[in-house]
């Protein structure tokens, strides 16, 4: 199967729905028509946007093409951090990123930080009185699969 060595299948989320409609006039801008022809052209199955979805130019399918920076790690960050701070950010972590398990993922870089945890992890070391610049050990430059609406 080629097409699960294609590190683009990999991000594609579960029942995420690719475009394949040759004559669209906002293929070059869809990230739903690029998964299609990057990553998934070769496939047997999968889920797609019908053809229904166009209206003229229009097409309520349509996701723009828009890349995300996630951080990979956070050890040095808690590093930094004088001892009882770092034990107290960790236990409000433990809550924010819904467990135990899922903080030392996210510690290690197994799991990606959005940008919106990022925001308020470096808001809850401002609130705990640091004045400590939050950088996180690594940044990954990912596509966003968000659906504004």
């Amino acid at each position: 199967m080629e097409n699960e060595q294609n590190p683009l299948f990999s991000q594609i989320p579960y029942r995420w729905e690719v475009c394949f409609l040759p004559d669209c006039a906002k293929k070059e801008s869809c990230l739903r028509h690029r998964m299609y022809t990057e990553a998934c052209a070769g496939r047997k199955a999968l889920y797609a946007v019908a053809p229904a979805a166009r209206s003229g130019v229009e097409c309520s399918a349509f996701v723009p093409i828009r890349t995300v920076r996630r951080a990979k790690g956070m050890q040095h960050l808690m590093d930094s951090l004088p001892a009882r701070l770092s034990r107290q950010l960790k236990h409000e972590l433990y809550t924010f990123l819904n467990g135990r398990s899922n903080f030392y993922r996210y510690l290690h870089g197994d799991m990606l930080l959005s940008p919106a945890q990022q925001q308020e992890i470096a808001a809850r070391v401002a609130r705990m009185g640091s004045d400590l610049s939050v950088e996180f050990d690594a940044y990954v430059d990912e596509l966003d699969f968000q659906i504004e609406g």
